[in-house]
Formats: C-alpha cells, structure tokens, sequence
C-alpha cells in the first residue's frame, strides 16, 4: 500500500522485483522441503514425540489414579490404560496406534505432537488413516517428494 505518490518507473520495478521473486519462491521452498524431509533423523524425530505423549499420557493418568473425584470404575479404566502404556516395548517403528491401546482422542493428540516437532499441520484426511509410526514417518519424509 503506497501512502504518497512515486514515480511510475519506481512502482514497475518493485511490481517485477516481487513477481520475480514470488515466482522463484516455490522452488527454494520445495528444496527447503527436499532437505528438512530426507533426513535421515524423521524416524527418531516421530518416535521421540510418540514417547513423549506416552510419558505425558502415563503423567495424567497417575494424577488421576491419585485423585479423589474419579468413581472406582473410572479409575478401574484409568488402571488398566497406564498397565497397557507401561507393558509397551520400546517405542518403534511398527508400533500401531491399536498396539499401544490408544483410542481415537488418544491417536489425534499423538499426530499434534508429531505437527508441534515438525511444525507442519496435517490435514485431517491425512491424519484420519495414520494408523502407525511407520505410516507417520513415510508420511512425512513424502512432504518434500
């Protein structure tokens, strides 16, 4: 937005200077992308936010096993989820949503993890049939393909 009036050459140039670079801008992005995506790393980068939502999980879980408002069913439930996350093996890649007994909340706060590490939203088409930590990982070392 221009306040006072330049000289129409000024304006030419500064149009072509940012369709120049606006046109240019897709390609540094995508190699961006490329590099940010291929690395060998985006493995341990999802297993480490899937453990980390399995520590805070477990955390929340004890708090409410401690807690005197829950009812003796609730906190019969909350029992046997924090049995199931602490029978879990390490965290791998053929870890399933399924295996680790997470429900479908459960399954949406796990992906928001993997988006807050590589701070890339997923759509929730996309996010609806990540099922896995191999899917999520080739999910997202395809960003950049």
């Amino acid at each position: 937005m221009y306040r006072v009036l330049r000289p129409a050459s000024l304006f030419v140039v500064r149009r072509t200077f940012i369709a120049h670079h606006a046109y240019q801008a897709p390609q540094v992005w995508s190699a961006a992308v490329r590099r940010f995506c291929s690395s060998p790393d985006v493995e341990r980068r999802v297993i480490s936010a899937v453990e980390e939502f399995i520590h805070g999980r477990k955390a929340e879980l004890q708090a409410d096993l401690s807690s005197s408002e829950l009812s003796s069913d609730d906190k019969k439930k909350s029992q046997k989820i924090l049995d199931k996350l602490n029978e879990l093996p390490a965290v791998t890649g053929d870890l399933s949503w399924e295996k680790a007994g997470f429900d479908e909340i459960d399954c949406v706060e796990v992906l928001l993890k993997v988006e807050d590490e590589f701070k890339h939203e997923m759509p929730d088409e996309v996010a609806d049939n990540l099922k896995s930590v191999s899917e999520t990982v080739a999910y997202i070392s395809g960003l950049g393909k």
